[in-house]
């Protein structure tokens, strides 16, 4: 079985920071809320390539996040959330044979850090039955940190915005839901369609929760423009696309506190590291 990490970081966003009452179409209380530290980590010198061979780079590349999310109940209906991610990428001093179809350049080893897409939503709760059903509008800015000398970007060097429509249910110790919508880009960058499905069921008097997710992000590959120099480590780079899967665990410390690990791999993906991602967090619910 393959595995590979989505290495868009909407993706990471979404998997590391949305248990059951941080994501879907449950919102908090008025002023309650949720805040969380989470770490993700990659590392692969190949590119998915769709359902091809994967693509072999000159350097293994590491993408590392540390990452700051938190959600606020404005109303009993209304949300907002924010987050701040910071990365730390870099590449390797060994080298690889170069596979030609990607690129014929070479690059030296280097590190970069810095803000990656910063993140800010709005999501608004519209039935509130044992079905739920929720709107929900994000928009990434456009930093991000680049080096063309080591082709290393800490972001997509573009605006996103995302309109989605959540949906979703639970029963004692099980919930579900499913959201769906699209990402347009400015800055040359093709619009994407997106859906994730996520499902969990609670343990040991609800204090353990394993939880499974499948994401799709399927390029409407709109604009072919690429800054090719950095197809050399394919970090944010255009057209990436990806049907994700993932299994997570969060573990109650008591009423308020909790922490999380979870593995990220893929069924597909192009232009995306070929390898899974491991990532863990600390959170705090009010």
């Amino acid at each position: 079985m393959v595995f590979r990490i989505s290495i868009p970081l909407f993706l990471i966003s979404v998997f590391i920071s949305s248990p059951s009452f941080a994501g879907g179409p449950w919102t908090p209380k008025k002023n309650g809320g949720y805040a969380q530290l989470s770490f993700s980590a990659i590392g692969s010198n190949r590119l998915w390539n769709n359902f091809d061979e994967p693509f072999s780079l000159y350097r293994k590349v590491h993408d590392l996040t540390l990452q700051a999310f938190a959600e606020y109940g404005i109303t009993n209906n209304l949300t907002l959330s924010g987050t701040l991610p910071f990365k730390f990428v870099s590449t390797g001093e060994e080298t690889f044979m170069l596979d030609t179809l990607l690129s014929s350049d070479t690059f030296p080893a280097g590190n970069l850090s810095g803000l990656s897409n910063i993140s800010l939503a709005l999501k608004y709760r519209l039935i509130d039955t044992k079905w739920k059903l929720a709107v929900q509008l994000k928009a990434d800015t456009r930093t991000t940190v680049t080096d063309p000398r080591t082709v290393l970007q800490t972001g997509y060097d573009c605006w996103s915005y995302q309109p989605m429509v959540l949906f979703g249910s639970s029963a004692k110790a099980f919930y579900f839901f499913i959201s769906t919508g699209f990402t347009v880009r400015s800055n040359n960058f093709s619009e994407a369609f997106n859906v994730s499905a996520e499902a969990g069921y609670s343990f040991f008097n609800r204090k353990t929760q394993l939880i499974l997710t499948a994401d799709l992000n399927k390029s409407f590959l709109n604009d072919s423009t690429q800054n090719t120099v950095y197809l050399n480590t394919g970090l944010y780079v255009n057209n990436q696309e990806f049907l994700a899967y993932g299994l997570k665990i969060n573990q109650a410390l008591g009423e308020q506190w909790m922490v999380n690990v979870g593995v990220l791999g893929a069924a597909f993906g192009n232009l995306v590291a070929y390898a899974p991602s491991f990532n863990a967090g600390l959170a705090y619910k009010w």
